[in-house]
């Protein structure tokens, strides 16, 4: 009898191997999305018996695919299993997919095995389209009197963030007491260079979006291989406007696995 099928999507394919021993005795199929393809690449695998999402990784995006993926007509009958992540993400998850499975890595292989026995029923599981009713503000993490740096911006930070209806303490340059930078990039090279500038300025634990413009050939995966370099990590990427696209980047930490 032939080893069942999973696809395991997580954001960050280095850290893919160290996941799979958790998932027990199936064939796993690796997907790690690039940003604006996840849904969109996952379609072109065969259906799996079963699709495992880490949620230590840019939960809302793999909730977000997974969510698109049950709402497929060829795939809604395939069972989605979220792995790992912190609890108000797995919360968060739960309300949107109530019908999927969750579970810590430890027992991972377990719940696998018990979602591929008893895959849901697609009339009945066909989920909901997840809506957020957050403000901007606080979607980027701003709050009333903190220090934000703001560099290279089009334009005020009050016409960035609409309905924003508290003052921040705008700053041009980091510093030690700056609690979350903006910066608006426009090449690869002033990525390079303003990491070398901003990232010593700053505390012990830094907080810094980096805007660029959507369509352009600088990239997440561009942003996020210079950040590592000076121990950040990616854990968020959003959609300012219609021209931006953001990527928060805060010290990197170990996987959840386990």
């Amino acid at each position: 009898m032939s080893r069942a099928t999973v696809i395991l999507l997580h954001w960050k394919s280095e850290e893919i191997p160290e996941l799979i021993p958790y998932l027990g005795d199936v064939a796993v199929v690796p997907y790690a999305p690039v940003t604006g393809e996840g849904m969109k690449g996952l379609a072109t695998y065969a259906v799996p018996d079963a699709l495992v999402v880490s949620l230590d990784r840019m939960p809302s995006h793999g909730q977000a695919v997974a969510w698109h993926y049950q709402a497929r007509k060829a795939t809604r009958h395939v069972p989605v299993v979220f792995a790992g992540g912190e609890p108000e993400k797995v919360a968060k998850a739960r309300e949107v997919m109530p019908h999927a499975l969750f579970c810590s890595w430890k027992t991972a292989a377990k719940t696998v095995q018990k979602a591929i026995a008893n895959p849901p029923v697609p009339a009945v599981t066909a989920p909901k389209a997840p809506v957020s009713n957050r403000p901007m503000a606080e979607k980027l993490g701003l709050k009333a009197g903190i220090r934000v740096a703001l560099i290279g911006a089009p334009m005020a930070l009050e016409r960035l963030v609409p309905g924003m209806d508290f003052e921040l303490d705008v700053v041009e340059e980091p510093d030690a007491r700056t609690e979350a930078v903006w910066w608006f990039v426009r090449s690869a090279e002033e990525v390079a260079d303003g990491f070398e500038w901003i990232v010593p300025r700053l505390g012990k634990k830094p907080k810094i979006w980096v805007f660029y413009r959507k369509g352009k050939s600088l990239t997440w995966q561009g942003l996020s291989e210079a950040a590592a370099m000076y121990g950040l990590a990616q854990f968020k990427i959003l959609s300012l406007n219609a021209e931006w696209t953001g990527v928060a980047l805060g010290q990197a930490r170990k996987s959840a696995a386990g």
